[in-house]
């Protein structure tokens, strides 16, 4: 009787080690996935055919619900085509799953800028160079939303930097 329970629970073992092997093989064949259809999307993004873009940073979101890239990557197409609101949402959930994106903190300042929250762009763009201070375009991008707020001293040292940086 005892070693029908010992082969009965070592079958359980085996059974549960392959499953979770097969869960974990699954999760890295979608992530493998996720990441070609971002790189897809983005050639696409790259040559201003939004919807194509679109299409396949969804597919890699679907693949790969924790992907942040994805996710910021669409929401700047929500930006792009004046989908404001829900390109906060997708710059946020990029966020929460990734801190330290920094081009998702960027892209949320640029969609701030666009619409005259200046103040949140600015929080943005200091945590996108804090989080990478190589990072020309948000230094070029807070100088323009330093322009806006009149605070030209500060622009001209972002755009001074920006150029430093890309000459």
């Amino acid at each position: 009787m005892k070693k029908i329970i010992i082969t009965i629970l070592g079958l359980f073992i085996f059974l549960g080690c392959a499953n979770h092997q097969y869960q974990t093989y699954n999760q890295v064949n979608n992530n493998l996935l996720a990441s070609t259809y971002l790189s897809i999307g983005n050639d696409y993004l790259q040559k201003g055919q939004f919807q194509l873009a679109f299409i396949n940073f969804n597919k890699a979101i679907e693949l790969n619900p924790f992907y942040s890239d994805a996710y910021a990557l669409r929401g700047s197409i929500y930006g792009l085509t004046g989908k404001y609101g829900l390109a906060i949402a997708d710059l946020n959930e990029a966020i929460e799953l990734n801190p330290s994106n920094s081009n998702a903190y960027a892209l949320r300042g640029a969609i701030y800028g666009l619409t005259g929250k200046y103040e949140l762009a600015i929080a943005d763009y200091n945590k996108a160079i804090e989080l990478n201070p190589s990072y020309s375009d948000a230094y070029n991008n807070r100088g323009a939303t330093y322009l806006n707020l009149k605070k030209n001293e500060l622009a001209i040292a972002d755009f001074n930097k920006a150029i430093e940086l890309n000459p």
